[in-house]
């Protein structure tokens, strides 16, 4: 029985993540390195590029929202680290070298996929090589972090630390994951939400904490 829970794996919107899987499984597959890749090409419908409509963006919050962004920086660093959040910071948005790589996405829309929502969601990803030789992939049903193929437990406590990192301290991260994963043993609650509000009484230290990230 398989879940119908999808785990957003990256930090960005979730309308990148099937790209970002299509191309980072054929740079695996292939050993596709930057260098000889001469663009990329993603296909997506009409109404995903109503969201993914920074082809440079200039901060974070642009860059969340950004299939060159996503797919320029995958080609660069070559891996695709879970969370994948810093070239999603102001920071990254502006960093040279995920600039440079933006040049290489070509991003098609598809006006021909009609039905909105109900359009094809599997973003089909062709790598153009140098020397010529070209691959396509597309990745709907098996999308990473989705019931079929789910994260695992090594790879959710991964992320779970990047995300929590400046926030609790080892040994409350530990805890947390901990408790979580013994979660039907336990009698209240009580110490997890402590932990989950990052140890604030009040769910406004929280709020204030969330916006200052």
């Amino acid at each position: 029985m398989h879940s119908h829970v999808m785990i957003k794996k990256y930090g960005c919107c979730f309308f990148n993540h099937g790209g970002v899987d299509a191309l980072l499984r054929l740079m695996e597959e292939h050993n596709i390195h930057y260098d000889a890749v001469e663009s990329v090409k993603v296909e997506i419908p009409t109404f995903i590029t109503k969201m993914l409509r920074f082809p440079d963006p200039k901060n974070g919050e642009d860059a969340k929202f950004s299939l060159h962004e996503s797919l320029g920086s995958l080609l660069a660093d070559r891996e695709m680290i879970l969370a994948y959040i810093q070239l999603f910071t102001d920071s990254g948005a502006v960093d040279p070298r995920y600039k440079e790589a933006r040049k290489k996405i070509n991003v098609g829309e598809r006006t021909d996929w009609s039905g909105g929502r109900s359009a094809p969601w599997s973003m089909p990803v062709t790598v153009f090589l140098k020397n010529g030789k070209q691959f396509t992939k597309a990745v709907e049903k098996d999308l990473k972090g989705g019931s079929e193929n789910p994260l695992s437990k090594e790879e959710l406590v991964a992320e779970h630390k990047v995300l929590v990192k400046g926030f609790l301290s080892s040994e409350q991260t530990q805890r947390t994951i901990d408790l979580i994963y013994n979660l039907e043993k336990l009698e209240n609650v009580s110490e997890l939400m402590k932990l989950a509000m990052f140890g604030k009484s009040k769910l406004g230290g929280l709020m204030t904490m969330w916006k200052e990230v």
